[in-house]
């Protein structure tokens, strides 16, 4: 097998790694690493044991890029098609089509989770995606099926490359070279379309910086809330955890009891046996007393009677 082969193995074996259960990663990232070790792929094997366990939340969008790979491709392109917008209108439009990519992305998550049994909220599946595409490197590995963090969010790294252009007219190039004349009749009259495509842009730059602001705001709270919710699932882990303990301590207590009142009553039947063996050994003992007074009676009278013939 040839070098490129074997990393484009090993790229394969990596990524169904991060593709099965989420509480097996460990467990299929140590066999992939030790069966490396035995092919004596030394620093393949290191490779893969560095890998490191996915948190639920970037396995729920790690398992999109496998279950509906098309989701991630359209938030792609929508982010390509903002990075090249020409006006405020074309911003607010390519803007709006990134943020419809984010929700199709997040419903496809909640149905991942759903199926794995790691259900999410879609809201926060939602900050999660802000927070990803706000991070180069972190969208790179979502892109790669291979995210082990969602990142903090509020950095926007992708959509900084948005740029608005506002074509040039002739009279605006003209005035960059040729100082206009002053007018002498008529008053000068604006070139048209063109100042009021400057405050669109500038309208549209604001609402972008709101937006964003707005967004990191949100992507706090609602990664709080996601926090607080997984905190919550654990925690009633822990409860039924200790309640199924709780239950069986008592099954056992109650069979314990149940034991020690059999001992007790088998205790008792032998001790009412006991008694009752006592009574009737007392009374043998009596009843041979008598036997032996009778004997020793009888054989005083024929003494007695042998003494007078």
């Amino acid at each position: 097998m040839t070098e490129s082969q074997e990393s484009s193995e090993l790229e394969t074996a990596m990524l169904a790694v991060y593709r099965g259960p989420l509480e097996e990663f460990v467990s299929r990232r140590d066999a992939l690493a030790k069966e490396l070790r035995a092919a004596k792929r030394r620093d393949d094997a290191d490779r893969v044991k560095a890998l490191r366990k996915p948190s639920r939340t970037a396995w729920v969008l790690d398992n999109i890029v496998h279950e509906d790979p098309a989701s991630i491709g359209q938030l792609s392109a929508a982010i390509s098609a903002a990075q090249t917008v020409h006006s405020g209108a074309d911003l607010r439009a390519a803007m709006e089509n990134v943020r419809a990519a984010i929700r199709d992305v997040a419903a496809a998550g909640a149905r991942v989770a759903i199926r794995a049994g790691q259900p999410i909220d879609a809201s926060a599946l939602v900050t999660a995606v802000h927070a990803v595409i706000g991070e180069t490197s972190a969208f790179n590995d979502l892109r790669a099926g291979r995210l082990v963090d969602v990142p903090d969010g509020g950095g926007l790294d992708i959509l900084s490359a948005i740029t608005i252009s506002v074509p040039s007219s002739p009279a605006v190039a003209a005035s960059s070279v040729v100082p206009s004349p002053r007018p002498t009749a008529a008053p000068a009259v604006t070139p048209p379309n063109v100042e009021p495509s400057v405050q669109e842009v500038a309208r549209a730059a604001k609402e972008a910086e709101r937006e964003i602001a707005a967004r990191a705001e949100l992507q706090r709270a609602e990664a709080s809330l996601a926090d607080a919710r997984e905190h919550s699932l654990r925690t009633e882990d822990l409860v039924r955890d200790a309640r199924a303990k709780l239950d069986a301590a008592e099954r056992a207590l109650l069979d314990a009891q149940a034991e020690a009142q059999a001992q007790r009553a088998d205790v008792e039947r032998v001790r009412r046996d006991s008694e009752a063996a006592a009574v009737r050994v007392r009374d043998a003992e009596r009843a041979v007393t008598a036997a032996r007074a009778r004997v020793a009676d009888n054989e005083r009278g024929e003494s007695g009677r042998s003494e007078r013939r």
